[in-house]
């Protein structure tokens, strides 16, 4: 899916997305060594699904979802990983513009 789906950059993240022949969404968040160690790739991971935990109701099924985290993501408040996925969200036409 790396190689196939279409992908979406911000500063903090990458959104790959694929469809599948589901009813339900598939997310996989990464966060490689640019990420920092053991423990900042888990705080990232963690911040990350917590954002999108707020956002997968308002994303129709049948996609499957790779998160991965870019260098400097470590330094990153959860309101700037929120806004992170709201923007890629809305460029990948997963979920609609509020206001």
């Amino acid at each position: 899916m790396r190689h196939t789906g279409r992908s979406y950059t911000h500063p903090l993240l990458v959104l790959i997305k694929e469809e599948n022949c589901l009813e339900y969404i598939r997310v996989s968040v990464i966060a490689g060594k640019n990420s920092g160690g053991a423990v900042d790739r888990n705080r990232v991971k963690r911040r990350v699904r917590a954002c999108m935990d707020g956002l997968l109701p308002e994303i129709q099924g049948g996609w499957d979802l790779i998160l991965q985290s870019r260098n400097g993501s470590q330094d990153a408040s959860s309101k700037q990983f929120y806004e992170a996925l709201t923007s890629l969200l809305i460029r990948a036409d997963l979920i609609q513009k509020n206001g």
